[in-house]
């Protein structure tokens, strides 16, 4: 995704955005959405910019029992973190690389693929999951959806994917630049980092 069809998307998702919750949300939405992904019928699906993250918990053990050596993996992931400018973006780049290996590997089966949900002018994505989380089926989905008034809903297709690859691929270079930006000026300095026993 060029730089200006990230500017144009976002453009074009705020025009939509704006006709319905109004020109006093121009401010927040300019602020915290970077692109949008135009789906092969014409939706636009929302991307959000990535906060930039400086605290960072890690766990060891679990209810209440740990080893020493999990004591030990945890401190130095938190020491590793400080010191590691590839540790710190991995950590704030995670939500956008588990979505593009989602979407990598994304086929739909028969009880279990994902929507387009249309509603007052604005598009996301849901689940159709019959053994999990989401809605037991396409009916289920536009029932509740219904409730909220008028709803387009298909299925996910193939040929969506590409666009939402590169929108979820600005979403991670903008903070991968973002995260190299705040490490030349602080490096690992002024992270809050510590460690937990989980329960």
């Amino acid at each position: 995704m060029t730089p200006t069809e990230i500017k144009q998307n976002k453009a074009a998702w705020l025009e939509k955005k704006l006709a319905h919750a109004g020109e006093k949300w121009r401010k927040h939405y300019t602020q915290r959405v970077l692109t949008a992904a135009r789906l092969a019928q014409g939706e636009l699906i929302r991307i959000d910019k990535l906060t930039l993250q400086t605290d960072f918990c890690f766990g060891h053990g679990w209810n209440g029992i740990s080893t020493e050596e999990e004591e030990d993996n945890a401190a130095a992931a938190e020491k590793e973190i400080h010191e590691s400018e590839r540790v710190f973006t991995a950590e704030n780049t995670e939500p956008a690389e588990k979505m593009l290996q989602q979407l990598a590997g994304y086929r739909p089966w028969p009880h279990k693929f994902q929507i387009v949900v249309t509603q007052d002018g604005e598009s996301h994505l849901d689940w159709v999951d019959a053994w999990g989380w989401g809605f037991a089926d396409m009916d289920k989905a536009i029932e509740h959806y219904s409730r909220f008034g008028p709803v387009s809903i298909r299925e996910l297709a193939q040929e969506d994917i590409p666009a939402l690859v590169a929108a979820y691929r600005a979403q991670k270079d903008d903070i991968t630049k973002r995260c190299k930006s705040y490490w030349k000026r602080y490096g690992g300095s002024k992270l809050n980092t510590w460690t937990y026993l989980r329960d």
